[in-house]
């Protein structure tokens, strides 16, 4: 038997019977943020960097894996005149409550950055695959739990993409409201929790 075609919303594109248009408030921000997906996360139907693009359209969501891929990215990166970082959690990372107080001088419009979108291990092959990214100043949140409850996680403090970049704006830009982003996440949640066919895609 065939399996009907997925209904997908034409504005927010998630399937129809988890759409979060009604919950979306595009909102703008100093900070620059580019998303550096990965392409299985593209069609997956619990697409967290997807909200932050409808939430924030000025974000930039760059779909790859290899160098070559994100060519375009790293060669704007060497014309720009803002203090880049990538929120990654490493050895090498600094909190970035740290961060923010060593560039405490610099407004929010001179910050860019980056994340990646994907697992833990396709995330840490981009990072293989691209040797560039650690030349940047690599940044990291500590002790905040996710609330992604419809999703399987190697620990509590293991953040989607959006909330990590909620925080992270958060952190970089207090006066933002950032419960737009955590509004439409929730929704999006509530809709999959609801619909128990789309609960495992």
């Amino acid at each position: 038997m065939t399996k009907s075609k997925r209904l997908i919303c034409s504005s927010c594109h998630y399937p129809e019977k988890t759409c979060i248009c009604a919950s979306v408030q595009p909102f703008n921000c100093q900070t620059k943020f580019d998303i550096l997906q990965h392409p299985s996360e593209v069609k997956a139907a619990k697409n967290t960097a997807r909200i932050c693009k409808l939430c924030i359209p000025e974000l930039n969501i760059w779909v790859g894996e290899s160098e070559g891929d994100f060519l375009p990215l790293s060669e704007s990166l060497k014309k720009e005149n803002a203090k880049v970082v990538l929120l990654y959690p490493s050895d090498e990372s600094i909190d970035i409550s740290t961060f923010i107080s060593k560039n405490s001088r610099s407004s929010a419009s001179s910050f860019r950055v980056l994340l990646i979108d994907g697992t833990w291990k396709k995330a840490y092959k981009i990072m293989q695959l691209n040797p560039w990214l650690k030349e940047l100043t690599a940044i990291k949140l500590e002790d905040i739990k996710s609330g992604y409850d419809i999703r399987k996680s190697p620990s509590e403090n293991a953040l989607s993409t959006l909330e990590a970049l909620a925080h992270t704006l958060k952190a970089i830009e207090p006066e933002v409201n950032t419960r737009t982003l955590f509004s439409a996440f929730a929704d999006m949640q509530s809709h999959f929790k609801l619909n128990a066919h789309y609960k495992n895609v």
